[in-house]
C-alpha cells in the first residue's frame, strides 16, 4: 500500500509534465502539415506540395493552383505535372501520392493532438 502511495504522485507528475512539454515546439503551431512532392518520373522543375490538416482536408498545390485529394484532382495534377508519361508511370505516381498522403495524415493527426 505504501508503494502505491509513493508511485501515484510520481505518475501524476510525469503525466502533467508530458502534457506540458510533450507538444511544445514551434512546428506544432500550424494547422496544416505539408511536404514537397516531385515524382522522379516527371521532367518538370517545379515541385508540388502536398498538405493535410486531417483525413478529410488534404490537397496538393502545383504552380500556384490547388488540386483536391480526390481521384479527379490527382489525375488532373499528374496530367499537368507530367504530361508525357506512360500508364505504368502514372500508376507508380499514384502509389507514391497515396503513400505520401497517408504519412501526412498521420503527421496531421499527431499535430492535432498537440494543439
Amino acid at each position: 500500500m505504501k508503494k502505491k502511495l509513493i508511485f501515484m504522485p510520481l505518475s501524476l507528475l510525469s503525466v502533467l509534465a508530458l502534457l506540458q512539454f510533450g507538444c511544445d515546439s514551434e512546428s506544432d503551431e500550424s494547422d496544416e502539415v505539408c511536404t514537397e512532392f516531385k515524382p522522379t518520373e516527371c521532367s518538370t522543375t517545379i515541385q508540388a506540395t502536398a498538405c493535410c490538416s486531417d483525413e478529410s482536408t488534404c490537397h496538393y498545390v502545383f504552380d500556384g493552383k490547388e488540386y483536391a485529394y480526390t481521384d479527379e484532382g490527382q489525375e488532373e495534377l499528374i496530367s499537368v505535372m507530367c504530361p508525357d508519361i506512360s500508364d505504368e508511370q502514372t500508376a507508380a505516381i499514384y502509389k507514391q501520392m497515396a503513400a505520401q498522403t497517408k504519412r501526412l495524415i498521420s503527421e496531421a493527426r499527431i499535430s492535432a493532438i498537440c494543439q
